[in-house]
Formats: structure tokens, C-alpha cells, sequence
């Protein structure tokens, strides 16, 4: 185990290793790409090292890459032909020409118990279809 590293440290490992690290209500909390492979080790660093890594990115917060925040959503001019693939887009298109995409259409279904707040579903759906413009 790597021993005696400075928070910062521990973060450039972290963003090595695909693993985001931000602090949301005042706790770490870690993001993780599937595509990424990870060092369990580096994994095992932040939980040890946990206290003083959130200590150091809520003083260093406003001079940081490493917190991680929804970007803005800018909306594209509506002229234009064809809007562009984001790369996961892309990677996804390029999938289903060479081999088909069934699993990335796997149907569900699911049973739901318990009062239904419906004016905070309704606010959910909205929220959603505000951030994905083509719905």
C-alpha cells in the first residue's frame, strides 16, 4: 500500500484510476467509470485516507478539478442539419452496425408498492425532458 501521501496525491491517483471524487453535502462521495479498470488499492487509500481528503477539498474546493458538478446543458442552434454524437453516442452507433445492441434494450418491469406522490413524479419526468432537449 502507498503510505504517506498528501491528499493530492491520492486524487491524482484517483483521477488516474477513473475514479471521480467530489463532496456533495458535505461528504465524499466517489464516481466510477465502468470503462476504467481500477486499482482496488487506490480505492482502499481514499477510504483510509477519507477525513483528510474531505477536509482538503472543502478548503481547496474553489481551485480543484477533481469536484465534479453537472455541467450546464447549452442548447445548439436549431439550423443546424445534424447535431452531433456525444462519444458514447458515437461508441453506441458503432456497436450496433457491427453486431446489433439487444443488450442495451433490455425490458423491465417493475412492481411498485406504497403511496404515489405524483406531483413529484411529474416534477422528476419534467426535470428530465428540461435536460434532454430532443424529448
Amino acid at each position: 500500500m502507498k503510505e504517506n501521501l498528501r491528499p493530492i496525491d491520492i486524487l491524482d491517483l484517483a483521477v488516474d484510476q477513473g475514479i471521480g471524487v467530489a463532496v456533495r453535502n458535505d461528504k465524499l462521495v466517489l464516481s466510477m467509470d465502468d470503462n476504467f479498470g481500477r486499482d482496488l488499492e487506490t480505492i482502499e487509500l481514499i477510504k483510509e485516507n477519507k477525513r483528510e481528503i474531505l477536509q482538503f477539498l472543502l478548503k481547496n474546493s474553489s481551485n480543484l478539478e477533481f469536484q465534479s458538478s453537472i455541467a450546464p446543458i447549452v442548447r445548439r442552434d436549431k439550423t443546424l442539419a445534424r447535431i452531433p454524437l456525444s462519444h458514447a453516442q458515437e461508441r453506441l452507433w458503432f456497436i450496433d452496425r457491427l453486431q446489433g445492441s439487444v443488450q442495451y434494450h433490455t425490458p423491465i418491469v417493475l412492481r411498485l408498492e406504497g403511496d404515489l406522490d405524483r406531483v413529484l413524479l411529474e416534477s422528476t419526468f419534467q426535470g428530465i425532458v428540461d435536460r434532454h432537449e430532443v424529448l
